[in-house]
């Protein structure tokens, strides 16, 4: 900042601070940023089954496929208290398994290897299958039922 003479007026910071002060931005941000794309990346390469998840010998098997707006399932009827090993895989866009009223959930994507979750239900009835990562103009009508007996 100027004054009216042409000389350097005092902002109560002399240059030599300000540019001190700036130094180390350039070096902070290249950090940052390397920082950011190391954690992007490890995170890409995560397990499809959950290393603490073992899938029992006994559990019904089930291949689940997600394709644009629809589940199609190599079976819908399984035994309660068993159990059920979903295979689940995209073959189009990314799409979100999940079972209503159950903390099971993940999410299925194009190209990625298949998820195994294992859940066992507690009673027998009717449970829906839901797509709960919006995937488009027919998400909202994206689910199916199973039948627990």
């Amino acid at each position: 900042m100027l004054d009216k003479q042409g000389n350097e007026a005092s902002s109560g910071m002399s240059r030599q601070r300000r540019q001190r002060r700036h130094r180390g931005r350039p070096a902070r941000l290249v950090v940052g940023t390397l920082v950011f794309v190391a954690v992007a990346i490890a995170g890409c390469g995560t397990p499809a089954t959950p290393a603490s998840q073992v899938i029992p010998s006994d559990a019904q098997k089930v291949v689940v496929t997600a394709s644009n707006f629809k589940w199609t399932l190599s079976r819908k009827t399984f035994a309660a208290n068993r159990p059920i090993d979903f295979e689940v895989r995209a073959t189009e866009n990314a799409h979100g398994f999940s079972i209503d009223g159950t903390k099971i959930r993940h999410d299925v994507v194009q190209g990625q290897p298949p998820v195994n979750l294992v859940w066992t239900p507690p009673k027998p009835g009717q449970y829906t299958i839901r797509c709960d990562v919006p995937c488009g103009s027919g998400h909202y009508n994206m689910s199916t039922h199973i039948t627990v007996k």
